[in-house]
């Protein structure tokens, strides 16, 4: 058989009701309880008990709130976009229409330049990507892909 649980020590009950009937809150009452019968009770534990005794329901407590009070706080003007030394753009600066081909290491750069239609790269990266070598005679060959 289990243990008694601490609503078995004679005059706990009692008790119980008669700092619900004083309108503290179930926190204190708990409090109350633990110090005097040496229990571990919690807030939840004398609200389940309150309701199994069918005590009345009591309003909860009105808390007051301050008003609050806002700061007006000017807004920040945004800084102008940093354009790098070797014409290169960073994502933030891309527009739709400048060339998306990365550029180096973290943070990456691209190229910015105007795009080849059809492309998101201009036709010099385009070249690049897509393996395509110019010759000194003007004509275009496409290179063999890695077997």
């Amino acid at each position: 058989m289990p243990p008694p649980g601490p609503w078995h020590i004679p005059g706990i009950t009692e008790r119980l009701m008669a700092l619900h009937a004083e309108g503290i809150t179930m926190r204190e009452v708990a409090e109350r309880l633990n110090c005097e019968f040496e229990t571990g009770l919690t807030r939840n534990a004398v609200i389940g008990k309150c309701r199994r005794l069918c005590m009345p329901f009591r309003d909860p407590p009105v808390r007051v709130r301050k008003p609050r009070i806002y700061k007006y706080r000017p807004r920040v003007k945004p800084k102008p976009p940093r354009v790098e030394p070797n014409g290169t753009v960073t994502i933030y600066q891309l527009r739709s229409d400048d060339c998306r081909f990365p550029l180096g290491d973290f943070p990456f750069v691209f190229c910015g330049k105007e795009q080849q239609d059809g492309s998101s790269y201009c036709p010099e990266h385009f070249r690049i990507c897509h393996g395509i070598v110019q010759r000194k005679d003007d004509s275009a060959v496409q290179m063999k892909a890695w077997a």
